[in-house]
């Protein structure tokens, strides 16, 4: 029957859709929203004990206390969560204590156990437990809270320990005056109000935390009978599981709609109809309004359940539902089912759109309210859409056209008893002058066009009704109705605080440009209104003489002061971070130079100074450093000219041209040279550390080999000049001085003391060998007989060739060699 009444709801539903019309929007779309629910009842489920901290045995059958009462709460967790309206959370989901087993103790362990709960926002806990004592001892007994301290944790407490022991006494477990128990502290332990606490650290720490918990003694597992009955197989430990799960459920209302035999569903509590019940309920997955124990399929309604307040749809609790809901004499907003207090929204309901405000239509409200990025015309709570007015927020007057703030509206608004220029979509209480507009019309509230055309004069933002169009004979402003008026007056025009351009009597409201008067002075012109500018302006326009009439074209960077074209100004102009130089009104692209402005030198390029650069400039009187435009003269140390990228040694702000020394920068070191790095520099350089070798300005440490410079010929061992070396070198690469090649990469020359020695004539020992050296150079061209302390040697492509054995002819006599030796 309920799967029955919830299609008729539906049908009801769409056929109200299909019917609804069109409505203004807002945006592109309403906004859509995702389905949610009810928050689950979230249910802690504590099994007594762990392996750490073991409970009850019997040693008779091996039962144990944890392992048995983990098995319950499992099995009582599979059956809550066939419920959607419940989330469980097992404390163990082991035999084992998850808060670190044997290193912390029992009161420390269920210390924990309460703040797991806690963390996690339970609604309830149930701790599991298995009773011990002597043989005969046998029942069910559930703990709750005492009354003391926090009372309605201990009412609802004593109602969910009734709950469960109900359901366990269906199965047949004895009570033996047992039943639901309150245990109080037995040494005087007192709660904050100074009331005697509960014993059970369970139930005492959670009460702290405000849920109610329950202590479930199943059974005994001292008694052989009980046992047997309900401990001794695994089918039997789940119905004690089902059994508390059922007990809980009940507790929370989750089992107690039933369909009646007169096709209503009720709501039961302890078997019978609960008249009293008014609220929601779950069933098959849906959350139903119940009204005085009855579903009421055609209510339409909020609901008040677990904190919050629902909306009802036909009996439903509509967890899709953004509408506004009529409760309790005041219309409330509803986003994603539920009543948002703290909404400050529009919102849409039966074809408008209403102003809430925490919450609730505001049917008082008139303000403007942004949604969906635009601002909105309310009017008695409700969006006017077809309101063109004039709207009062954040104490300003903002422009309203077809019921939103046109932010780019500039012209005249009715409002009240005043037309009032709007700027920017704002009204300027400040305007005062003259304004032009062309066929504006608004249209009023009383359906009503007013037009506006002409020129009008404002006082505060507000027209002078005194004048509408008018025009200016040389003496005053005289409206257009004025059969008398008939000007030919060419000229500036004063009205109010502004100075106006005129041609004909008419102002020439499409003029910018420069307007040069019969006194022979400029003024600059914009829109037809004579500017107060004071400072530099860049021109590219008409300069329109009232002598002549004539016209001429305008280019170029001028200076005003009070918006006149001063033709005479000669000194610097400062704007922002920009300095100018000028000379006779104009500015003077011709300096490139270091200026003294304010007792300090800035540099001009071109004309223009800016006080934001840093590096080195050049001028007549030298290079200098500059530091946000001007001279640093406290400055010392190198710093790079961007415009040749060279590196300068600067020496309290200026070039310092006579260092010639390496210099350390950015990891490295460079050769400066006349006070500038030399990146074509290829050299030797002294420091107090020795001479080294310098390869495009700067120090490289990888060279090894003969370098040749001004310096000489030297031996280089890790860019240093070794002066310790004496012996054969290998030049790794082309050495070049002047134009011509030195060394050559792949021979070996002779060392003397660091320094290439070319005297040298004779045999040397290398890599195993012994060569000829002429000239200081292995001549590997060489065939001839060299004689050192040993004898005269036979030398075959600069080696002395040992293998040798024969004659040979040297300056006209013939040896004979053995051995590479020459036989006397």
């Amino acid at each position: 029957m309920l799967k029955k009444a919830c299609k008729k709801i539906f049908a009801s539903i769409l056929i109200m859709a299909m019917i609804c019309g069109i409505f203004p929007n807002l945006g592109d779309s309403q906004e859509q929203v995702k389905a949610s629910s009810i928050p689950k009842y979230v249910v802690v489920l504590d099994a007594g004990h762990d392996a750490s901290h073991a409970g009850a045995q019997n040693r008779s059958n091996g039962y144990r206390e944890e392992v048995l009462t983990y098995k319950i709460a499992s099995y009582c967790k599979q059956e809550l969560e066939k419920h959607d309206g419940v989330k469980v959370y097992m404390v163990r989901n082991s035999y084992s204590c998850p808060f670190g087993g044997g290193s912390v103790k029992s009161t420390e362990c269920n210390s924990k156990r309460v703040e797991f709960s806690k963390n996690v926002k339970a609604d309830l806990y149930i701790s599991f437990h298995l009773n011990s004592s002597g043989p005969s001892a046998r029942g069910v007994s559930v703990y709750y809270p005492n009354m003391n301290y926090k009372s309605e944790i201990g009412r609802n407490g004593e109602v969910l320990a009734k709950d469960i022991i109900k359901r366990l006494k269906a199965l047949g477990i004895p009570q033996q005056g047992r039943g639901t128990l309150i245990r109080n502290s037995e040494n005087n332990t007192r709660y904050p109000d100074g009331s005697l606490a509960d014993y059970l650290a369970v139930i005492k720490g959670n009460k702290y935390n405000n849920i109610p918990a329950v202590l479930i003694e199943h059974c005994f597992i001292s008694n052989a009978s009980d046992c047997e009955q309900f401990l001794s197989s695994e089918e039997k430990l789940r119905t004690l599981g089902v059994a508390d799960a059922n007990g809980i459920m009940d507790y929370l209302g989750l089992n107690n709609l039933k369909q009646a035999s007169d096709g209503n569903w009720y709501f039961y509590k302890n078997g019978s109809v609960d008249y009293s019940y008014t609220g929601l309920a779950l069933y098959s997955g849906n959350w139903w309004y119940v009204k005085n124990g009855k579903i009421d399929f055609n209510a339409n309604t909020l609901a008040y359940f677990k904190g919050n307040w629902w909306y009802v749809r036909n009996g439903r609790a509509d967890f899709n539902a953004t509408t506004l809901a009529y409760y309790n004499k005041i219309w409330w907003y509803v986003k994603d089912g539920q009543v948002d207090f703290n909404a400050n929204t529009l919102a849409y309901y039966n074809n408008n759109w209403w102003y809430v405000r925490n919450g609730q239509v505001d049917f008082n409200a008139n303000t403007l309210a942004y949604y969906n990025n635009k601002w909105w015309y309310v009017r008695n709570g409700q969006v006017d859409f077809n309101a063109n007015t004039l709207g009062y927020y954040n104490n300003k007057w903002w422009y309203v056209r077809n019921g939103a703030v046109d932010f780019s509206f500039d012209g005249i608004a009715r409002y009240g008893s005043g037309d009032w220029y709007v700027h920017n979509g704002v009204v300027d209480f400040n305007y005062n002058g003259l304004y032009r507009v062309s066929n504006l019309t608004q249209s009023m509230s009383d359906g009503q066009t007013v037009t506006f055309d002409g020129w009008y004069s404002f006082v505060n933002g507000k027209v002078d009704k005194h004048y509408s169009d008018f025009i200016y004979d040389g003496k005053e402003w005289k409206p257009v109705t004025n059969e008398n008026v008939s000007s030919t007056y060419n000229g500036f025009a004063e009205n109010g605080e502004n100075n106006w351009f005129v041609i004909n009597g008419n102002v020439k409201s499409d003029f910018t440009g420069l307007v040069t008067d019969k006194d022979n002075i400029t003024r600059y012109v914009e829109n037809g209104k004579a500017s107060n500018i004071t400072g530099v302006k860049e021109l590219s326009c008409q300069e329109y003489n009232l002598t002549t009439g004539n016209t001429q074209e305008v280019n170029g960077t001028y200076h005003f002061t009070n918006g006149c074209l001063d033709r005479t100004y000669t000194g610097i102009v400062e704007e922002k971070n920009i300095l100018t130089y000028w000379e006779n009104g104009q500015l003077n692209k011709d300096i490139n130079k270091l200026v003294k402005y304010k007792n300090e030198l800035y540099y001009f390029e071109n004309g223009k100074c800016d006080k934001t650069f840093k590096g080195v400039v050049q001028d007549d009187t030298g290079s200098w450093y500059i530091n946000n435009g001007k001279v640093d003269y406290s400055f010392s140390g190198m710093a790079l000219c961007n415009k040749n990228k060279w590196w300068y040694c600067i020496k309290n702000g200026k070039l310092d041209s006579s260092v010639n020394r390496l210099e350390y920068m950015y990891g490295r070191w460079w050769y400066v040279h006349n006070g500038v790095i030399d990146f074509q520099e290829n050299t030797l350089v002294q420091n107090n550390k020795g001479w080294w070798y310098v390869n495009n300005g700067m120090v490289d440490f990888s060279f090894n080999g003969i370098s040749k410079t001004d310096h000489g010929e030297w031996y280089i061992k890790n860019g240093n000049v070794d002066f310790n070396y004496s012996g054969m070198a290998l030049c790794t690469s082309d050495q070049n001085y002047n134009g011509k090649t030195y060394f050559h990469k792949d021979w070996w020359y002779c060392i003397k003391n660091g320094s290439f020695d070319a005297r040298a004539d004779r045999l040397e020992y290398l890599y195993g060998r012994w060569w000829y050296v002429h000239n200081g150079v292995i001549d590997f061209q060489e065939n001839t007989l060299v004689q050192n302390n040993m004898g005269w040697w036979y030398v075959n492509n600069g080696m002395v060739d040992f293998n040798y054995n024969g004659n040979f002819k040297y300056k006209n006599w013939t040896y004979a060699i053995k051995n590479g030796h020459v036989e006397f």
